[in-house]
């Protein structure tokens, strides 16, 4: 069984893909969203971009429309993967994010004032045919409202739709139930590492303070669902934490529950501290999704009540790192 995640949904799009979507959009199928804070904004951003900082995306959602095609875009792209996925947890489901950010982006920006829309949105297309433009991009198609009776898109949409509508069964057996906490601990391992790798790189006594947070709560969580974990298998004691994390390497629970490689992925390059600041509010964002995902499908209340807390921790994290990040980024 594979745990979906909104990572799974969220395409990435290249930057001379967006520009043939500006030029030729007529219609205004796509809504590009600018989540960086609005200092950033004003420096800079893509022409027809929306400003709608990250943080705000939540109490800003009925300017957003579910009628278009969303694409994210921040900084250096991490920030953007973070705001797909909130938006994915608020019903939206044609999701994309520029890759590599405007960092990236070599087509000219623009200065004006943000870009507030509040009006209603004419319906173009129903959803299916919207997940199918949102595949026909990702495949490199200039002009995917032309190519619907294409047979590969076709087959494309339908997987999608699939995976959107397919409800996965409740997971009760003790061995998927223990590999679920097992592929966590691993998760958080590698958010762990990555938190290590940050510190050593903070330059400022402030984001070294959060980073430290977050990797002791990486350590806290890791435990947590170990001790869930032996209470499943009916240990009575527990043996030494680091000789049981060395053993999880070795066990083949992704035989039975898979996860997409991104969420596990460490990142060990950075540009500056306010790129160690937006990688970090990625991966809060992943994780909390994906133990959001994972207590879902879970159908035993020791460790789906584990799992929720889990999540709601991560996204508690989010809000510190986001406060922190609009303390940094430069003034416009």
């Amino acid at each position: 069984m594979k745990i979906v995640c909104a990572v799974d949904q969220i395409r990435k799009l290249k930057p001379n893909a967006l520009k043939d979507i500006l030029n030729k959009d007529k219609n205004e199928r796509f809504l590009i969203l600018d989540v960086r804070q609005p200092s950033e904004y004003g420096i800079g951003h893509i022409p027809k971009a929306m400003l709608v900082p990250l943080a705000e995306i939540k109490e800003r959602v009925e300017q957003i429309s579910k009628e278009k095609i969303i694409v994210t875009y921040s900084r250096s792209g991490y920030r953007s993967v973070a705001a797909a996925i909130a938006l994915h947890q608020l019903g939206f489901r044609s999701l994309l994010h520029l890759d590599g950010g405007i960092s990236r982006w070599t087509y000219g920006i623009v200065n004006d004032l943000p870009e507030i829309k509040t009006e209603s949105v004419k319906k173009i297309q129903d959803t299916r045919d919207i997940y199918m433009e949102g595949m026909a991009i990702e495949l490199g198609f200039k002009n995917p409202p032309h190519l619907r009776d294409n047979k590969t898109l076709n087959r494309a949409r339908k997987a999608i739709i699939n995976l959107v509508r397919k409800k996965p069964m409740s997971l009760t057996k003790v061995i998927d139930l223990r590999n679920i906490l097992v592929l966590s601990i691993k998760l958080e391992k590698a958010s762990r590492e990555y938190y290590k790798i940050a510190i050593d790189k903070a330059a400022s006594p402030q984001v070294e303070d959060i980073l430290k947070v977050l990797f002791n709560a990486k350590d806290e969580h890791i435990y947590r669902l170990y001790t869930c974990a032996c209470s499943l298998a009916g240990e009575d004691t527990l043996s030494p934490l680091k000789q049981f994390v060395r053993e999880l390497v070795a066990e083949h629970y992704e035989d039975t529950i898979e996860v997409n490689p991104f969420i596990a992925k460490v990142y060990t390059e950075f540009t500056d501290e306010l790129e160690l600041l937006e990688t970090a509010v990625e991966k809060e964002y992943v994780s909390y999704d994906f133990f959001l995902q994972a207590s879902e499908v879970t159908g035993n209340e020791e460790v789906k009540s584990v799992l929720y807390e889990c999540a709601m921790e991560e996204q508690r994290y989010t809000g510190i790192l986001l406060e922190r990040i609009a303390e940094v980024v430069p003034e416009a």
